[in-house]
């Protein structure tokens, strides 16, 4: 029996051992997707604006604004769907930094929320600082696969003045079109490098 005891304690002691270096190890992880999500944000972006977590719209709900705006193309009719989605009225498919844009797949904006000037315009090889031509990659997701999410890219943001690491979410429209809606990503960037690493 005595032989046994020491045993015991000995794997209970194992045991908090391993579970101690867990808990250091869960700690160090921690730090590291800290500061590497600093290190995204200062060295990554350059000039960033940063906006408190309530300012933005999530994922889902982005999806779920063009899910709507697709819902209305089809039961209003374009013409009056593009209107809203560029006018809003009473508030309508706006929330917040959350807009719906629509292009055809010749690049035409045919509705813009955030800056209905857009509209009429070509832009399908508008790029990015990086030279990212985001439109044509956004039409050619949504020719490829009818839906889906497309980025990051740097986007201008006229409040700010700065670049925003955007993606958007994209469906198929009326005829040869894309309805989109774009939302922040930096953090989504960032817990990427931080994924890759370990």
């Amino acid at each position: 029996m005595l032989g046994r005891k020491p045993s015991a304690i000995v794997q209970c002691q194992a045991y908090d051992d391993r579970a101690l270096v867990d808990r250091k190890v869960f700690q160090m992880k921690e730090i590291v997707a800290k500061l590497l999500t600093c290190t995204c944000l200062v060295a990554g972006l350059g000039a960033v604006s940063v906006q408190a977590t309530g300012d933005r719209g999530t994922d889902s709900e982005a999806q779920e604004m063009v899910k709507k705006a697709v819902s209305l193309i089809k039961s209003a009719g374009p013409e009056k769907a593009y209107k809203a989605f560029t006018e809003h009225p009473d508030g309508a498919f706006k929330d917040r930094d959350l807009y719906v844009f629509v292009y055809n797949f010749a690049g035409e904006c045919l509705a813009q929320g955030a800056n209905p000037k857009m509209v009429g315009k070509n832009l399908i090889d508008m790029k990015d600082v990086d030279g990212n031509a985001f439109i044509k990659g956004m039409v050619d997701l949504v020719k490829a696969s009818g839906k889906g999410w497309y980025g990051p890219y740097k986007f201008n943001n006229p409040n700010s003045q700065g670049y925003e690491l955007k993606k958007s979410y994209c469906e198929r429209g009326a005829g040869d079109s894309m309805v989109c809606t774009g939302t922040g990503a930096r953090q989504a960037s960032c817990r990427l490098i931080y994924a890759a690493s370990c």
